[in-house]
């Protein structure tokens, strides 16, 4: 009687460890279809993100548009691009470029490495944002370069 139960509680646990493995295996096919859906949806999501940052390309060669000069605000710049992944050149000039009514970042240029408009509003530091805004440091005005000597 003693070693038709041990059969039985073993043929148990091999059953239950069997239904626990497919049970499993089951909830790990949900997981990476609902992985792979929501993976699908970022990248998505990115590829919007990334069409708004670019911002108009026509009409922001017209934008008014400033050279930063004060040393601490090129280094907190260059440190916000730094955290991001944007590669740039320390040595080319930082430019601000505003939205024609001047009460929005078009874009946040060093050399050709550049936050674009939705980067500038969303990513850099609400402060960097509102202090390149406002224009209470070290710049130069630069002409648009549609408006420059020809």
């Amino acid at each position: 009687m003693k070693r038709g139960s041990v059969c039985f509680f073993v043929a148990a646990t091999f059953v239950l460890l069997i239904l626990h493995s497919t049970c499993r295996a089951q909830g790990n096919a949900q997981r990476k279809d609902s992985l792979e859906v929501l993976n699908e949806d970022f990248q998505s999501l990115s590829r919007i993100f990334e069409t708004l940052n670019a911002g108009d390309t026509v009409y922001t060669p017209f934008f008014p548009r400033w050279s930063v000069q004060d040393r601490g605000l090129k280094l907190r710049i260059f440190t916000a691009f730094r955290n991001h992944g944007i590669n740039f050149d320390q040595t080319d000039p930082i430019y601000v470029i505003v939205t024609p009514d001047q009460q929005d970042i078009a874009d946040v240029r060093i050399g050709k490495a550049g936050f674009g408009k939705m980067y500038s509003k969303f990513v850099l530091a609400q402060d960097l944002h509102q202090t390149l805004l406002a224009r209470k440091y070290e710049y130069k005005t630069e002409a648009p370069v549609g408006y420059g000597p020809e």
